[in-house]
């Protein structure tokens, strides 16, 4: 029988834990936003009420009519923060 994932992270060393944990978030935040709304089966509306955000904010920034990269003077991308269950 196959072990469940939380069962296996919960026996890594903390270090290891830790090291999965930052790389994680770091992969979250370089994932595109519509990439990862679809993975979270959001719609544009349901994440756009999560970040205060209107619907066609989120259309303009996933079809790049809006710059969130650094190179343009964005600072953040708070999808990559967002506490969406």
């Amino acid at each position: 029988m196959a072990n469940k994932f939380s069962e296996l992270r919960a026996r890594m060393p903390k270090e290891s834990q830790e090291r999965a944990a930052v790389r994680a978030a770091e992969m979250i935040a370089a994932m595109p936003l519509q990439e990862l709304r679809q993975t979270r089966k959001l719609s544009q509306e349901t994440l756009a009420a999560t970040l205060g955000q209107r619907q066609s904010g989120i259309s303009k920034i996933e079809h790049g009519r809006i710059c969130t990269s650094a190179h343009c003077g964005a600072t953040s991308r708070p999808w990559a923060d967002a506490s969406i269950s």
